[in-house]
C-alpha cells in the first residue's frame, strides 16, 4: 500500500514539493498489527488444514478491483497540488499549505486516503477468502478511519479562512465508507 505512495511523495508530486518518507507514512497501531498477524494466521490455517481449499477466481478478482481502485483514490488524493489536509504530517512544517480542495477526486470522496486505506484493508481479506479478517479488518479500519476523520474535520472547521466552505462541502461529498458519511 505505501511504497507507491513513497513514489509519488517523493518524485512526483505536481507542486515539485518533497517531505521525508515517513511524513506520509502512520505508524501501524496494535490493532493493525494484530488484524494483520490473525489474517495471515487464517490464511495459511485455511491451506494447510484444508485438503481442497477452494479459490474462486471471481472473489480474487473482487478483492484485487477493491485493492487497486483503493490504491488509485489514495494516489490521486496525493498527486492533488497543495491541498490542505490538516493535521500536518511530520516533517513538512516547511510545505505550502495550499487551499481547499473540492474537485478531482476531492469531488467524489472527501477523504481519499481514509476510503483508499479502508477499501484497501477490506479486499485484501476478500481476495485471500478471509471471513473472519474481513469483518476484523472492516472493523479495525472502520475505527481508524473515524478517529482520522474527526481530528481532520475538527481542524479544518476550524480553520477560519475555510470552515464555512469546509462545511459546505462536507454536506455534498461523502467520504465512501459506510457509517461515516458515505
Amino acid at each position: 500500500l505505501h511504497q507507491s505512495e513513497f513514489l509519488v511523495a517523493t518524485v512526483l508530486r505536481a507542486d515539485g514539493a518533497r517531505a521525508p518518507p515517513q511524513a506520509y507514512t502512520v505508524p501501524s497501531s496494535t490493532d493493525y498489527g494484530l488484524a494483520l498477524l490473525c489474517s495471515w494466521v487464517e490464511y495459511f490455517a485455511e491451506l494447510l488444514l484444508s485438503d481442497d481449499f477452494p479459490v474462486y477466481l471471481p472473489v480474487v478478482l473482487l478483492g484485487a478491483a477493491l485493492m487497486a481502485m483503493a490504491q488509485g483514490v489514495r494516489l490521486c488524493g496525493m498527486c492533488a497540488p497543495q491541498c490542505i489536509t490538516p493535521p500536518r504530517p511530520p516533517g513538512t512544517e516547511g510545505m505550502p499549505k495550499g487551499v481547499l480542495c473540492t474537485s478531482g477526486v476531492y469531488g467524489q470522496v472527501r477523504h481519499p486516503a481514509a476510503f483508499g486505506l479502508f477499501w484497501w484493508g477490506v479486499g485484501s481479506q476478500v481476495l485471500l477468502h478471509n471471513p473472519v479478517c474481513l469483518v476484523t479488518f472492516a472493523a479495525v479500519l472502520w475505527g481508524h478511519c473515524r478517529r482520522q476523520i474527526r481530528d481532520t474535520e475538527a481542524s479544518l472547521c476550524a480553520t477560519a479562512a475555510i470552515a464555512e466552505q469546509y462545511r459546505n462541502y462536507r454536506e455534498k461529498v461523502g467520504t465512501g465508507i459506510p457509517l461515516l458519511g458515505f
